[in-house]
């Protein structure tokens, strides 16, 4: 769902340091010569309490650039983001919504970003107030998504630190699997604006804290111009 700062959102990165001996051999991926990255993001929780009295601040940040966002969670200069993975998933009963998101995956795929989609299901619910029962639409896949992402990159030593932006602690066991099958490997998470989770600082190698100013330093061009000349402009709604 894209309208609260894009519902779920996942990222996923790949960096790599060359170091000298590489930069005047042949090109190929070592685990003990590259420092291997990846980041994991879910930035729903920006538009909601308790981040202030006003449910649209945060709007403008929708069209966000994922590599520059990325960078502020590198070690140092020296690593260079290789690849981007983006999790998410379109809404399929609002129109208007949908075409913003798909336009947001058109903006991301213009800097290299690869799109992983999951699905949304309906599942019965209960109203806390009343006590009636109704049907409702929950995110699925995503979860599993990144944990086999995380899974099968670390088994292709493409990484050795996960970056994981989220409070969401259903990926904990993700990443004690990944750290518990290929050792070595360390998990640092990045817990969104207006989120906190105990057990998610006791699950990570290394806590960030994600800024405001991170993300609007980390705003996608507007507009955007494609190789074939179309422009892909940030919706009104979003600034």
């Amino acid at each position: 769902m894209v309208d609260t700062l894009v519902s779920e959102i996942h990222l996923l990165t790949v960096q790599t340091v060359r170091t000298p001996a590489l930069a005047t051999g042949r090109d190929f991926l070592c685990p003990m010569q590259y420092f291997l990255s990846m980041v994991l993001t879910s930035i729903m929780p920006l538009t909601t309490p308790p981040i202030g009295p006003d449910p649209f601040r945060y709007r403008k940040y929708k069209w966000l650039s994922f590599r520059k966002l990325a960078q502020f969670y590198l070690p140092d200069s020296n690593h260079k983001v290789a690849e981007v993975v983006f999790f998410t998933t379109v809404v399929t009963w609002d129109l208007d919504k949908a075409a913003r998101h798909r336009l947001l995956i058109k903006a991301v795929e213009s800097e290299g970003v690869r799109v992983v989609e999951g699905v949304f299901k309906k599942r019965d619910a209960k109203c806390k107030k009343c006590g009636k029962n109704y049907k409702t639409k929950q995110e699925k896949r995503t979860d599993v998504n990144i944990a086999v992402e995380m899974l099968k990159l670390a088994h292709l030593g493409k990484y050795q630190r996960a970056i994981v932006l989220s409070a969401d602690t259903d990926l904990i066991p993700a990443f004690d699997a990944v750290r518990e099958l290929h050792a070595g490997t360390k998990v640092s998470v990045v817990i969104p604006i207006g989120k906190t989770s105990k057990d998610m600082r006791k699950a990570a190698d290394s806590i960030f804290q994600m800024t405001e100013l991170q993300l609007s330093q980390s705003l996608l061009p507007d507009p955007i111009k494609l190789s074939d000349g179309t422009l892909l402009s940030r919706p009104a709604t979003w600034k």
